[in-house]
């Protein structure tokens, strides 16, 4: 992977320039990612409707969220 190019704009914004194939590389991970996520919750809901208690993951037991 080669290093990406960061540029500042005027207002002070930085942009990276990443070349074509490390842009859909990372757009793939993330699109398998989210996939993955997705199926995750149609089994729960599966279970849900069928009644079957459904348990999370203990990693994601533990988590704590405060709305934010």
């Amino acid at each position: 992977m080669a290093k990406p190019q960061i540029i500042k704009t005027p207002s002070g914004e930085e942009l990276v320039v990443l070349s074509r194939a490390e842009f859909d590389a990372l757009a793939a991970a993330e699109a398998g990612e989210d996939a993955n996520d997705a199926a995750i919750y149609d089994e729960r809901m599966a279970d849900l409707a069928a009644g079957r208690a459904s348990v999370l993951p203990e990693q994601i037991s533990r988590l704590r969220c405060y709305g934010g």
